[in-house]
């Protein structure tokens, strides 16, 4: 395995000793948060082998760079790249590029004896971006939480309207924090699908959409309000969360540079647009 192998496979090791950070993450010294020089590395275009190990070999690499912090991009990739960022089959699994446990740890020791941080780097609701792509698992989420699945047009997410799936995001996001001393957790594709939603999620609104929804653009649909409302809701549980847990750990979004080309979106907002802003209006991709 994995050469003429289907199926799962299970390594297990009894009384397995306990990984031994070095006094560099102990006492790991974060640098100022207004001074980052954060690099990204995608593991699979970063190095020959492939390997968090072949990355670990590189540390020369990131200090001759002079950053102070990695982020690991997506660290719940897997076979394909058919959903770039999180498995539907194994919800709490790292991608195998990122080696044993031990492996991915002592990479963040190494970083931190550098003083560099570390941070993992996920797509929250990224599914698939073809409805045909999963399935085949029992423990897929097509077969365990059909219900969880919104399909806009052929990209597939997990529903950011309802409570179970912020939930399992939040749980997906303690356990990497349980495993291993990373330093911030950054999220990417944390929204609605470029393009918007119409009536895709009908089912969640008429369980979950409250009937006090504030109308911010006064346009007469609070279903755009909703759904950004329940972007809102999930990343200030998981913020809240991780302060309860490791409230050192940062996290960040990887947001676009627009957030909205509409001076009535601004406003309501009671911002002001600088003039010229054109390009993707994020606020009213929901």
């Amino acid at each position: 395995y994995p050469a003429k192998g289907d199926g799962y496979v299970t390594v297990i090791q009894t009384a397995k000793p306990k990984f031994q950070w070095s006094e560099a993450t102990l006492n790991f010294k974060r640098p100022d948060k207004n001074n980052l020089v954060i690099y990204e590395a995608w593991i699979y275009d970063h190095t020959v082998e492939r390997t968090i190990e072949g990355m670990t070999n590189r540390m020369y690499y990131y200090e001759d760079m002079g950053i102070n912090a990695i982020e690991l991009m997506p660290v719940q990739e897997f076979d394909g790249n058919l959903n770039w960022g999180y498995s539907p089959n194994h919800y709490f699994a790292f991608d195998k590029a990122y080696g044993t446990s031990d492996e991915l740890k002592t990479f963040i020791d190494e970083c931190h004896k550098r003083g560099i941080e570390c941070h993992a780097w996920i797509n929250p609701y990224r599914y698939s971006t073809s409805a045909d792509t999963y399935g085949t698992l029992p423990t897929d989420y097509s077969n365990t939480h059909p219900e969880w699945l919104l399909d806009c047009g052929g990209t597939v997410i997990l529903n950011p309207g309802m409570p179970e799936v912020r939930q399992r995001i939040v749980d997906v996001v303690i356990d990497i924090l349980s495993k291993y001393d990373v330093d911030g957790i950054v999220m990417d594709d944390y929204f609605y699908p470029y393009g918007g939603t119409t009536t895709e999620d009908a089912k969640s609104k008429a369980l979950y959409k409250p009937d006090n929804v504030v109308d911010v653009n006064k346009d007469g649909d609070t279903d755009d309000d909703w759904r950004r409302s329940n972007v809102d809701v999930c990343l200030k549980t998981l913020y809240d969360t991780i302060q309860s847990v490791k409230p050192w750990v940062r996290l960040g979004m990887g947001t676009f540079g627009i957030w909205s080309t509409q001076k009535k979106a601004a406003q309501a907002y009671g911002l002001t647009l600088p003039s010229g802003i054109s390009g993707l209006d994020d606020y009213d991709v929901q």
